[in-house]
This record gives structure tokens, C-alpha cells and sequence, in this order.
């Protein structure tokens, strides 16, 4: 959202189907696209045209080379989600990735 990172998501499925899923982050500082480790990152998925979210809270893992693992991603139905997820640590930031889901 400033402008500051960028933020690459990749998912474990293509097309992403309605179920439990992994996604990739990968976090760069957009001005060199340096890897940017040591953050924490809240993530809840939501889908703005239902106006709600899940009830499983999605894990995330630092993998090094400015990688988060995302796991027990449940998306449970087909339609628009978002990912909406808060950095925190060195960098502080907000980005709100959105897909459709089969």
C-alpha cells in the first residue's frame, strides 16, 4: 500500500480451487527488488463481495531469501478473495492480493 514493497503471491494450485491451500509470498524492497527477511506477517483471507472472511486462521513461515510460506489456507468457496495481510518488523506495510477461486 506505500509504495515501499512489492509483493509477489504464487499459489499451490492454477486456477486456485475452493479448498485448503499454500501460497508463496515472496517480499522484495521495490526500489533495488532486494529479498526482505525478518518480517511477520497476519494474513486473513476475506471476500469482499460476501463481506466475510474464515474461520481458520492461515499460518505463516519465514523461508528465507524474502519467501513467507502460507499454510492452512481454507477458501472454502469459489468466487473473488483477498488476501489481507499487515507486514511488520524492519519494513511495515499492508498489501491486499486478490484471485479468483474455482
Amino acid at each position: 500500500m506505500s509504495g515501499t514493497l512489492q509483493v509477489a503471491v504464487r499459489l499451490s494450485e492454477q486456477p486456485p480451487a475452493a479448498g485448503n491451500l499454500e501460497a508463496q509470498l515472496t517480499i522484495t524492497s521495490m526500489s533495488d527488488n532486494v529479498p526482505i527477511d525478518g518480517l511477520t506477517l497476519q494474513m486473513v483471507p476475506y471476500m469482499p463481495q460476501m463481506h466475510h472472511g474464515t474461520s481458520v486462521t492461515p499460518e505463516v513461515m519465514a523461508q528465507g531469501g524474502g519467501k513467507y510460506l502460507v499454510t492452512n489456507l481454507y477458501l472454502f468457496m469459489p468466487g473473488l478473495w483477498q488476501l489481507k495481510t499487515t507486514v511488520s518488523g524492519a519494513k511495515t506495510d499492508s498489501v491486499d492480493p486478490q484471485f479468483e477461486v474455482q
